[in-house]
């Protein structure tokens, strides 16, 4: 009976994965995501004008109003739409990203310890930057240290609205993206065309950056309701993945699904705490992962490149 409740979840997790490849604002724009670790992100800097109840997000081009603003407000960098909406996105106030209704129903904006979360992930703050930037030299400036882009987060160099007095500043240089330290306060994450570290430090809220939202995804049907988190790295994948399991993890059995439910894979182990799988002969596209042990069923989504 367990194993058939797990597989009726595994094909509702299936549906709603399918689904939820892209997430859409509620002014239509379409974003596609990316797992890191147990949460998905957006893979493209928010551009909504307005929060998901309807409410205009004012649009402030002069740099005292934007200053002196107290509530939330966006836009783009030197003021230029035309240039900067795709693929850049918007730049919000810190107000904007502390409102909860900015992004999308069941998407967030991060706070500090998320983002870090994230970060560890891709191996920590000296190397995480580098995974975080798009290759290349089409909208980062040289040399773009690091940049691989292997996080498929794609993070662009928008630049920074100063607090100070409203100019625009960094382009090609710098992204940075707020996140909520608090119910009323706000810090920033950065990523640098010189450096393969990613960055971190306070920012005040009438400052100008990016936003990007992110979920929590993993998911579990456990008998023990507290079960160790299990990882799997990298994921996105070429084809070869590693699993992360508990240390006192027993036998595991780890079974791999299309987007029709069929099982691609199967296989199990006994006292591993690292075990690896190679997928590289299927099709790219998303999978999801069970992962079963002792009564507990743990769910993620896999990506294929």
């Amino acid at each position: 009976m367990r194993y058939l409740i797990l597989n009726i979840v595994v094909v509702i997790l299936l549906f709603l994965h399918q689904v939820n490849a892209q997430i859409t604002d509620i002014d239509g724009n379409v974003y596609p995501t990316v797992i890191i670790g147990t949460q998905e992100w957006m893979a493209e800097n928010l551009r909504t004008s307005r929060l998901r109840n309807g409410v205009e997000i004012p649009n402030i081009t002069n740099a005292r109003h934007w200053t002196d603003t107290l509530v939330p407000a966006f836009c783009w960098y030197n003021n230029d739409s035309a240039t900067h909406h795709v693929p850049y996105g918007k730049m919000y106030n810190g107000y904007a990203a502390l409102d909860t209704l900015i992004c999308p129903p069941g998407w967030y904006v991060p706070t500090t310890a998320n983002w870090d979360q994230m970060v560890q992930e891709l191996g920590g703050t000296a190397v995480a930057g580098g995974k975080l930037k798009q290759a290349g030299f089409q909208h980062w400036d040289q040399p773009n240290t690091g940049a691989d882009n292997s996080s498929g987060f794609t993070a662009l160099p928008i630049g920074f609205r100063s607090n100070v007095d409203g100019t625009f500043n960094f382009k090609g240089a710098r992204a940075g993206w707020f996140v909520r330290s608090g119910q009323r306060d706000v810090e920033f994450r950065w990523v640098s065309w010189s450096l393969a570290s990613a960055g971190s430090g306070p920012m005040a809220p009438n400052a100008g950056l990016a936003i990007r939202c992110f979920r929590n995804l993993r998911i579990s049907v456990p008998d023990n309701p507290s079960p160790e988190i299990i990882e799997v790295y990298p994921n996105p994948s070429k084809g070869v993945f590693q699993i992360r399991l508990p240390n006192d993890q027993k036998t595991t059995e780890v079974r791999v699904h299309n987007l029709e439910g069929k099982m691609v894979f199967q296989t199990q182990t006994n006292d591993k705490s690292v075990l690896e799988i190679d997928l590289g002969n299927l099709s790219a596209g998303n999978y999801v992962l069970e992962i079963i042990s002792e009564g507990n069923s743990v769910i993620k989504r896999l990506i294929l490149n």
